[in-house]
């Protein structure tokens, strides 16, 4: 039985589940009872008892891989897919696309590539460029045709519906789709032809859009780059090392300047650029953790977020102008109230925003571009995140706050994400009718529980892969039980201090009992503690050095003292 159909039965909450947890490795350590993939907890027979060696003492917790098992157990996901889904994959992956290739526009001879990180095999996404008389430039977005070997209406459409989403987690990938497709057949490989549903946005000499056209093409990559090598051609304009041709150099550095006019540009607009740090776990071949580091944002991750942000506002304001139902990605304004608390945190941290009942999002990205550089910029920036609502997917196009965009939808991931594979299905069949009247009304309804299973998946896989990241970050703090971290106060309580270990982002809890020999005082509106006595004070975004004193993977926390002789302390 899973964790969470035990944690129904017993009527305990999500937020019980680590105590849960614990008490179930106890039991596995004991040989009590068993952890089977697939199967979750199962009560221990004879049988099993003889063959007890087969599982060693604390297995669990040795294990990663059992371990991480028991992680996407709990949260109800599947590596494996039914046969007949792979069945239907297989045969979809096997089918020829020769016939197709007459009927689309062909894009083989032209100037097209990937740029995706080292380990990727689900390649969605290519680029191109051209530069145009006027000075303007034609960018290309071309996008896996997924639709063409998913037909709607087959077991294999309705395995991707439930799923929503692909899963990265740190040690691997639970796909949308089965490997003979996602990794393979609709995979935009090098020196492959591969069919794809391509974008052409027209911008100016400013890099604002003025045109685009979508079309049915046949592409053939022309390479196949990963991050930090395009990183290196763009920072230097050649290509020292042989990576890749000439014309893909020519082309990259070309399409650096017309990014660097689209970040420009949607900056001005009020668009929020979060650069908030994230954590890269990197595990040995056994899947156990020897490092953490922080991920860099390179120029060739901007570029690519840029030309993707641009198709996918392009895309859905052509669809908005067909006035047919679509399913947009949409970011509501926030909350005033929780705009208002905001608001008082940062001034509280000497960082006002501008008097107004309504504030911008133009107005949260000048606050952000402010405190660049700053220590509390990171800080700032989550909090921002979290006094906003969380995107979603929407029949109704509301815009989206963040990205301040009249509308926005999510056109070039297929190969991992739903409903972009439906907006493709809906682009398609546009041009050639127009549903009305009960077809129309049956379609509306449909797209409306897509969506909302959409949004539903997405937050489960986003709540499943920080899981798996904590899990692993915790692994590694276990050998460092005993050292001394720096780290800035992220959280403030009435029972003690959040603190994130600012090379490692990870949270760790220091309990008010351990703050001293004085009792302390919680100011909620001012975000400290305060000593009664000795006035010391401990304030959101301060500076702190601490000592990790317990590491506890089943309850996925970690604990803090103050560093002993600590003389950084606020």
């Amino acid at each position: 039985m899973r964790l969470r159909d035990l944690a129904r039965v017993f009527h305990i909450n999500r937020k019980q589940y680590g105590v849960l947890r614990a008490v179930l490795r106890e039991l596995v350590a004991e040989r009590r009872i068993r952890y089977l993939k697939g199967r979750g907890y199962v009560a221990r027979g004879r049988s099993a008892r003889r063959s007890a060696g087969v599982y060693p003492e604390a297995a669990v917790m040795e294990d990663p891989q059992v371990e991480m098992e028991e992680l996407v157990s709990e949260a109800g996901l599947s590596e494996e897919f039914p046969v007949p889904v792979e069945a239907e994959a297989e045969e979809a992956a096997l089918r020829s696309i020769r016939p197709q290739i007459e009927h689309r526009l062909d894009l083989r001879d032209r100037v097209v590539f990937t740029i995706d990180p080292s380990d990727a095999k689900d390649f969605d996404d290519a680029v191109s460029i051209e530069i145009l008389d006027n000075g303007g430039w034609t960018v290309g977005v071309h996008i896996a045709d997924v639709s063409h070997f998913v037909p709607e209406e087959t077991r294999l459409d309705a395995e991707a519906w439930e799923r929503g989403t692909s899963v990265y987690l740190v040690d691997r990938v639970i796909p949308m789709l089965p490997h003979a497709l996602s990794s393979d057949a609709c995979s935009l490989q090098p020196d492959r032809n591969r069919l794809a549903f391509s974008c052409f946005i027209r911008l100016d000499r400013q890099g604002h859009p003025r045109e685009t056209e979508l079309a049915d093409t046949v592409i053939r990559s022309r390479a196949r780059l990963d991050y930090e090598q395009a990183q290196k051609i763009i920072k230097t304009g050649t290509d020292p090392e042989g990576i890749t041709s000439g014309e893909v150099v020519e082309a990259l550095c070309e399409m650096a300047r017309v990014a660097r006019l689209l970040a420009r540009n949607r900056s001005g607009r009020g668009s929020i650029d979060f650069d908030l740090p994230e954590p890269i776990v990197v595990l040995d071949e056994k899947g156990f953790p020897i490092a953490v580091r922080e991920r860099l944002r390179l120029a060739s991750h901007s570029l690519i977020e840029e030309f993707m942000i641009l198709a996918n506002e392009a895309v859905a304001e052509y669809a908005d102008n067909l006035d047919l139902p679509l399913i947009y990605r949409i970011h509501e304004e926030p909350d005033p109230e929780r705009m208002r608390e905001f608001r008082e945190f940062v001034r509280s941290l000497g960082h006002p925003l501008p008097k107004s009942a309504v504030i911008s999002s133009g107005m949260l990205n000048e606050l952000l571009q402010r405190i660049e550089g700053e220590d509390v910029e990171s800080l700032i920036g989550k909090v921002m995140l979290r006094h906003m609502k969380q995107a979603r997917y929407s029949v109704d196009n509301m815009g989206h706050y963040g990205l301040a965009s009249r509308a926005y939808c999510h056109f070039t991931s297929p190969i991992r994400r739903y409903p972009d594979l439906v907006v493709h299905r809906l682009l398609r069949r546009y041009r050639h009718e127009v549903p009305t009247g009960p077809a129309l009304d049956h379609l509306e309804g449909w797209l409306r529980a897509t969506a909302e299973q959409s949004s539903e998946r997405e937050r489960a896989a986003m709540e499943v892969e920080r899981e798996s990241i904590k899990l692993k970050q915790i692994a590694y703090m276990e050998k460092h039980i005993g050292e001394v971290f720096p780290g800035v106060i992220s959280g403030v309580t009435g029972f003690g201090l959040f603190v994130e270990l600012q090379d490692l982002l990870v949270d760790g809890l220091i309990h008010v009992s351990d703050l001293g020999n004085d009792y302390y005082h919680y100011e909620e509106k001012r975000y400290r503690l305060v000593g009664e006595r000795t006035k010391q004070q401990f304030r959101l975004g301060d500076r702190i050095m601490v000592q990790v004193v317990r590491a506890d993977r089943s309850m996925r926390q970690l604990d803090f003292i103050p560093a002993p002789d600590d003389d950084t302390s606020p």
